[in-house]
């Protein structure tokens, strides 16, 4: 089920937080003694005047920024400033060319590689956005996998990701499936954003992101979908704790309705058509999925040699299907064990 995040930290939470060093520098950098800082974490004044929060604003590092003004507004005193609230509020916005540059791309590329164009150009520009500091940020696409005749929508696979990670360039991941037990199954499943705003604190949900490794904190997932009907999902994960702020969040559902625009018209299912299945951890589906590309690349060069040439998408569904059906048993297998145990 969705959590709700944890009580957000007051602006005096944030600055108590601060280690001696960092401290040291807002109190030299603002021009005021320790004192005064002091009475602002311990509840001794109200608010600092407006000119000191405008200050505070410019020293604070990136990250705390935004939480700092999302606390501050919380404070039943800020309502003397209400009137500059936009002048505190410098909020990320996707630049206005950039819009013009995905309808440009979308009516002028190839129908084969159009989603491709979109997703390269909405994620360089999401993940440059929303972690413009590099501290680690991935974002995942994921589209529902095409059943086969007559059967449901079961699993979600990857499509395309992108992210930076602490000390790393621009990645991009492994092909993979994710299935109910996921954040992003949950987000399909229910319609709606489905987020963890710490994965520590979290605990065994028994929902998982796509990996468990040390430096994801937080995740959070976005359904891609239009007229009711659902296509799949965007999956973010940031090496930072209650990332998924309000503003954040708006910021990435106005890149999701961008690549919803990507995706064709029989992608999108009725939400009757969809019927996730549980699916093994990543790293057992690579198992599966390393030699995927030369399969399909395998079956089709054979096509070719028959004289009944296929279509490569075409080819790559039928494989895709072959090795989710290899998973969805084998997991199915895994679970009956464990029960009978």
């Amino acid at each position: 089920m969705y959590q709700e995040p944890p009580p957000q930290r007051t602006w005096r939470d944030i600055l108590r937080s601060m280690n001696a060093k960092e401290k040291q520098r807002l109190v030299k950098e603002m021009g005021i003694q320790s004192k005064t800082l002091d009475r602002w974490i311990h509840g001794h004044t109200d608010l600092p005047r407006l000119n000191r929060l405008r200050q505070l604003l410019t020293i604070l590092p990136a990250e705390t920024r935004t939480y700092f003004i999302e606390s501050v507004q919380q404070d039943p005193h800020f309502a003397k400033y209400v009137n500059e609230i936009p002048i505190l509020t410098p909020r990320a916005e996707i630049p206005s060319a950039y819009y013009a540059r995905i309808i440009r791309t979308h009516v002028s590329t190839p129908r084969s590689v159009r989603f491709t164009s979109i997703c390269q150009l909405a994620l360089l520009q999401a993940v440059g956005l929303l972690d413009a500091e590099g501290r680690g940020l991935s974002m995942v696409i994921l589209t529902c996998t095409p059943p086969s005749q007559g059967n449901k929508v079961r699993t979600l696979s990857q499509r395309f990701s992108l992210g930076t990670f602490p000390g790393s360039t621009v990645v991009e991941q492994k092909s993979f499936f994710l299935g109910a037990e996921s954040v992003a199954g949950q987000a399909v499943i229910t319609r709606g954003q489905f987020i963890i705003q710490d994965m520590y604190i979290a605990g065994d949900s028994g929902i998982h992101s796509i990996h468990q490794e040390e430096h994801n904190r937080s995740v959070a997932a976005m359904p891609l979908q239009t007229d009711g009907r659902i296509a799949g999902c965007v999956l973010i994960l940031s090496t930072q704790p209650n990332f998924f702020t309000p503003g954040r969040l708006a910021i990435i559902q106005q890149y999701c309705d961008l690549i919803a625009i990507a995706i064709n018209e029989d992608e999108f299912y009725e939400p009757q058509q969809i019927a996730l299945d549980f699916m093994p951890p990543v790293s057992v589906q690579q198992e599966y999925l390393a030699q995927f590309r030369e399969q399909v690349s395998m079956i089709v060069r054979r096509s070719y040699l028959d004289r009944h040439p296929r279509n490569w998408l075409e080819v790559e569904h039928e494989v895709r299907q072959r090795i989710e059906a290899e998973l969805l048993e084998r997991e199915a297998q895994e679970r009956q064990r464990e029960r009978e145990q």
